[in-house]
């Protein structure tokens, strides 16, 4: 972590390296997780169809604090499966809301970890942030982390630019653990 070593990150930067994006990650225990009801229905890619899932998935990572990928669709949906192997499609997750999608949740237990929750995606589409259901859909992805995949523990980490996403960590009683900053190289 270059944060605790300023001159490295002044000789990266003087050395033709900018700076790409600073990470925060938050660990929160599910043990005391606070039970809050919705009315969403949760469909597995396996349910909808691959196609579907990416085209929603696509969706929610529009105009995302994240910054833009450079992955395909297909490259995203390869780098699930290899990341989480057998059994990624109880991961994939659409939300709907009535018949509508309006987001993609991915839980899922860290791979080499027996009860370290993660959430390899999080995101609504565009046309349904900031209206009060990205709090509804944490917990309850939070919750399916516990009671689903067993999870004691959820670790969370985005962009420091994902200011809603910051604050839905906080929300769920997370705690900063720490914040990277990764840099890449100057074309």
């Amino acid at each position: 972590m270059l944060e605790n070593q300023p001159e490295a990150a002044v000789y990266l930067l003087n050395n033709g390296f900018t700076r790409h994006n600073t990470t925060v990650f938050y660990r929160n225990s599910l043990k005391s997780l606070r039970s809050v009801s919705s009315s969403y229905t949760w469909k597995t890619v396996s349910e909808i169809g691959e196609p579907l899932f990416k085209k929603v998935w696509e969706q929610s990572m529009n105009d995302s604090p994240n910054g833009r990928s450079t992955l395909t669709m297909d490259d995203h949906m390869e780098s699930v499966k290899q990341e989480l192997g057998k059994g990624y499609e109880s991961s994939c997750l659409t939300v709907f809301e009535e018949s509508w999608p309006i987001g993609i949740v991915m839980p899922h237990i860290e791979p080499g970890t027996e009860k370290e929750g993660r959430i390899f995606y999080f995101g609504l589409v565009p046309e349904e942030r900031a209206r009060g259901k990205g709090t509804l859909l944490f917990f309850d992805a939070l919750r399916r982390l516990k009671h689903d995949f067993g999870a004691s523990s959820h670790i969370g980490s985005t962009s420091i630019h994902n200011k809603a996403m910051l604050r839905l960590f906080e929300k769920a009683g997370g705690v900063q653990e720490r914040v990277t900053t990764a840099y890449k190289k100057r074309k």
